[in-house]
Order: C-alpha cells, then structure tokens, then sequence
C-alpha cells in the first residue's frame, strides 16, 4: 500500500471527522465544562490551604510568644523542634497556595480551541504531504492493514452522538482508498 494515499485518507479523516463545526462545539464544550471542573477543585483547594496557613500562622505565632515569656530550657528545644517544622509546613504551603493561584488564571475558550483546530485545519489544506508527515504523526496512533481493507487509529477521541468521547477510529476499502485517494498533492 502506497503511503501517500494513507496520508491523504488520514488528513480527510481529521478534517471531516475532528475538525468539522460539530466536532468543534462538542470538544469546545466539554473542555469548558472540564476546565470550569477544575476552577472549582482549585478553588476548594486553595481555600484548605489557605485556613491551614492561617491555623499555622495563628500556632507559630503562639509559640513564639511562649519563646518570649521565658519558657524553660528544656522545653526549649521542644518548641524550637516544633516551630522548625510549622516553618517547613508553612513554606509548603504557601509555596502550594502560589501554584494554585497561578493555574486559577488558566482560562480555555472556545476562541482558543477554535484558533487551534484552524491553524491545524491550515496544515492539511494547504501544506504538502512532506510538510504535513509530523503533522499526521502527532494524531496517529496505529495503522493496520488488511487484505481487503485499512483501519486507522487516532490517538484522540472525539465526541459521538451521545457527547461521549470515544477514540477515532476510520476504516476505508483497498480499493476505496486507491480509487479516492490518489497523490491529491
């Protein structure tokens, strides 16, 4: 089987099964809706962590006022092992806390999933099978080849009927694909 007309079969295959208005709303939702999941995680999380350093704070500066009314030497290093690690705790999480904020800023549009599905869109219209090889090769997951015809797995999915993901998967006669997909190129 000739390679080029593989090629040419995936990138229709990606164009009208991936990159087609429907599938572009579909994936445009769900990412919205996994990105607007994961806001809300972040938020509950970031609300743990930020009472726990508040409780943290509240206990280091109560030991820190224990340290400054005279505790007694052998308590000393009781409290002193114990700041050390309310101090570690604390360094934890307030360098979690600034993980947090900064992934709550991560916003998905579906201008931005569209601008991506469109600059892909351009590679397989207007760029040659040479140029568009990494291309195909980033999707592709597996091809198998059989007497009478060709299966093609992607390594993405994409919404069915029922707005499930499920993988891509296209299946074209041997003829079928000598006939329809000569060189185009």
């Amino acid at each position: 089987m000739n390679r080029k007309y593989l090629d040419e079969f995936v990138l229709s295959e990606l164009y009208d099964r991936l990159f087609n208005d429907s599938s572009i709303q579909s994936l445009s939702q769900m990412l919205t809706n996994y990105n607007e999941q994961m806001n809300t995680a972040n938020k509950r999380e970031l609300d743990i962590a930020t009472a726990q350093l508040k409780a943290i704070d509240t206990e280091l500066n109560n030991l820190l006022e224990l340290v400054s009314a005279g505790a007694e030497s052998v308590a000393f290093k009781t409290i002193q092992k114990k700041l050390n690690e309310l101090e570690e705790r604390r360094e934890y999480l307030q360098s979690y806390i600034k993980e947090l904020t900064n992934n709550a800023t991560l916003q998905i549009s579906t201008e931005m999933i569209a601008e991506l599905v469109e600059k892909s869109k351009s590679i397989i219209l207007e760029e040659s099978i040479a140029e568009a090889k990494m291309f195909i090769d980033s999707y592709l997951e597996k091809v198998l080849l059989f007497n009478d015809h060709v299966e093609v797995y992607f390594k993405i999915h994409v919404p069915n009927d029922d707005g499930e993901l499920v993988p891509l998967v296209s299946s074209v006669e041997n003829k079928v694909l000598l006939r329809d997909y000569k060189e185009i190129r």
